[in-house]
């Protein structure tokens, strides 16, 4: 692939709909791809079709008038990524897909139990910060790793993180991040009453 192209970067809500410009007339074939596996997601022809992965639109008739942009019909963590398109081979768009990580806020009594969906499978930094104490939990895969405040309290459920028994101390902040780029996925506010 030649290496002259547009460079963007589209920032996306978790779960909902993402373009990725690209505006460029291309008279023969173009294909989005990663850049990482480069797994064609979709491609355009002359002959009056686009076609796409699950998860990845085109459409002919923008792609007719030099909108070459793809969408991602809902972004997510296993998505971010770089795409390349190209048309005849030639690279004209690179565009990074990036997630806004979710920020919220939970109220819980004593005793109740967190249970936060870590909206990834990449290995991840949980990283608890309370009032009087700071602890922090890897997670490699599934394999989870807890300094001693969480140890036993810390389990994995399919994608979810639980931690039982809730107290006071447990009130400041929950921060997961990827454990490979250090990008923040989730911050959440806990406070235990």
């Amino acid at each position: 692939l030649s290496s002259a192209s547009d460079f963007s970067i589209t920032t996306a809500q978790l779960y909902e709909p993402a373009s990725l410009p690209c505006y460029h007339q291309c008279s023969g074939e173009l294909k989005w791809l990663t850049s990482r596996e480069q797994t064609v997601v979709a491609t355009c022809d002359q002959h009056n079709r686009c076609r796409a992965k699950e998860g990845f639109e085109m459409s002919y008739e923008q792609f007719r008038k030099g909108n070459l942009s793809m969408t991602v019909t809902s972004a997510d963590h296993s998505k971010k990524c770089w795409y390349i398109a190209a048309c005849n081979g030639q690279k004209v768009c690179d565009c990074s897909l990036l997630i806004q990580p979710v920020h919220s806020s939970i109220v819980f009594i004593s005793g109740q139990t967190l249970s936060l969906d870590l909206h990834t499978m990449l290995p991840l930094n949980v990283k608890f910060e309370g009032e009087d104490s700071s602890g922090n939990c890897t997670l490699n895969g599934r394999y989870l790793e807890c300094t001693a405040k969480y140890k036993g309290r810390v389990n994995i459920i399919n994608n979810l993180l639980v931690l039982t028994a809730l107290t006071p101390s447990d009130t400041g902040f929950c921060i997961v991040r990827e454990l490979e780029t250090g990008d923040l996925v989730a911050n959440i506010t806990i406070t235990v009453m």
